[in-house]
């Protein structure tokens, strides 16, 4: 999954045509997880990430039920709509 939204504006900076939605993988942090083995290794997962390319909105959210990306995006510090 990845793209390029147009007409919703970045909830960080409030520019409009700048916001990409793509997948990750993101690592989980060490010592939260355990897995077998003497090879070093990690875990984690593909989620969706926000990124603005106007600003340094880069926002992590998560799949829900429907293959559909959620995010929780901060209040807006930029220009008002």
């Amino acid at each position: 999954m990845t793209g390029t939204i147009t007409k919703s504006p970045c909830p960080q900076c409030g520019e409009v045509g700048y916001l990409h939605i793509t997948t990750r993988f993101v690592f989980k942090p060490l010592g939260t997880w355990s897995l077998a083995g003497a090879q070093d290794k990690t875990t984690g997962r593909m989620q969706p990430v926000l990124k603005c390319h106007n600003c340094s909105l880069d926002l992590i959210g998560e799949f829900d039920g429907e293959h559909h990306a959620a995010f929780d995006p901060p209040a807006p510090t930029g220009k008002p709509s």
